[in-house]
């Protein structure tokens, strides 16, 4: 049996897309920060100010107190029409293949 017919681990339905080590959105908040400022002329600050984001975005998602980012949506949102949901962890897995 070779290495290519071994299945890989499935993955929970509710985990945020990835790509290598990071999320998809912190990617869009790095490129953000850095597309804005290299804009205004300094490409350097941009990337350190994108790096600067994504720590503090992995901070306030895994607290002790938890995801933080979500009290803050509950915080200064509360009466939206849509209202805001949890994504409860899934132990349903993703068949692949």
């Amino acid at each position: 049996m070779n290495d290519y017919s071994v299945p890989m681990i499935p993955r929970p339905l509710n985990e945020p897309l990835k790509m290598s080590n990071f999320n998809v959105s912190e990617i869009a908040i790095f490129l953000c920060c850095m597309a804005g400022l290299w804009v205004l002329g300094s490409l350097f600050v941009g990337i350190a100010a994108g790096l600067v984001c994504i720590k503090t975005s992995r901070y306030l998602s895994n607290t002790k107190f938890g995801n933080l980012t979500t009290k803050g949506v509950y915080w200064f949102f509360p009466h939206s029409k849509r209202k805001y949901k949890f994504l409860i962890p899934s132990h349903i897995r993703e068949i692949l293949g």
